[in-house]
């Protein structure tokens, strides 16, 4: 149970970050394409331990292993997608 309810927070606070990023994109560049940075860079914001926030992103579909190591997909269909 425990497990569950963590990735459930873990979950939200990257569409969180997806979604803030997105906002602040499209009002900078008028694009709404978010600006994230690294998964590290993201763990240190949201204070969740790397291989939790892999995990999530995993599950959201929003990291993608590409040459050895992971790459976030920062395409708005696929964000939107993960959100329902």
């Amino acid at each position: 149970m425990g497990r569950i309810l963590y990735m459930s927070y873990w979950k939200r606070q990257v569409l969180s970050i997806f979604n803030k990023e997105m906002l602040q994109s499209r009002i900078k560049r008028g694009k709404a394409t978010p600006n994230i940075e690294t998964i590290k860079q993201m763990s240190l914001r949201t204070m969740i331990a790397e291989p939790d926030l892999l995990l999530a992103l995993k599950e959201l579909n929003l990291v993608r292993y590409y040459k050895k190591d992971y790459a976030l997909i920062e395409d708005r269909a696929t964000i939107n997608r993960s959100v329902r």
